[in-house]
């Protein structure tokens, strides 16, 4: 009996290593670095469009991407990215849903900030209030701007 339960121990050990230490190991890694990778885009895209609106106060609507100023070491915006600016509020948002879930990244960004998460239903909530049974609450996105539910949103104040 001993001997059993030895050998499987000894087993369950052995298939933990081989897991660990195999080809699966890596692409099982690649979601959370491509979602991080993906939410700092978005982090300094919407710092370059806060940047813009302060520099041009009263600007309404969307930015194109060559009129907002990029660090030198930006690889540049990811596809993905818009903007809107409306009475100071900037909101940068995915205009489709990125191939990674960056939500969570995106709200430790921000640290917690109620202005990042996902659009729903008009507003920005944390993916958990993205509930079709509850009331939408969150932080309400500028008149006239309309996105899809479940794509990150992060938004922020210029002025």
């Amino acid at each position: 009996m001993y001997a059993f339960a030895a050998a499987l121990a000894f087993t369950s050990l052995v298939a933990v290593y081989a897991t660990l230490q195999g080809s699966s190991a890596v692409p099982a890694l690649q979601p959370s670095r491509t979602a991080q990778a993906l939410a700092d885009n978005l982090a300094v895209y919407r710092l370059a469009a806060l940047d813009y609106a302060r520099l041009h106060p009263g600007t309404r609507g969307a930015v194109p991407n060559a009129q907002l100023a990029f660090p030198s070491w930006y690889p540049g915006a990811n596809p993905l990215w818009r903007n809107y600016i409306a009475g100071g509020t900037v909101v940068a948002y995915a205009v489709s849903m990125p191939p990674v879930n960056i939500a969570g990244e995106i709200e430790a960004l921000a640290d917690g900030s109620l202005f990042a998460g996902v659009a729903y239903r008009g507003a920005v909530v944390h993916p958990g209030f993205a509930n079709p049974n509850a009331p939408a609450n969150g932080v309400p996105l500028p008149a006239g701007l309309t996105i899809a539910n479940g794509v990150p949103v992060w938004m922020g104040q210029a002025y």
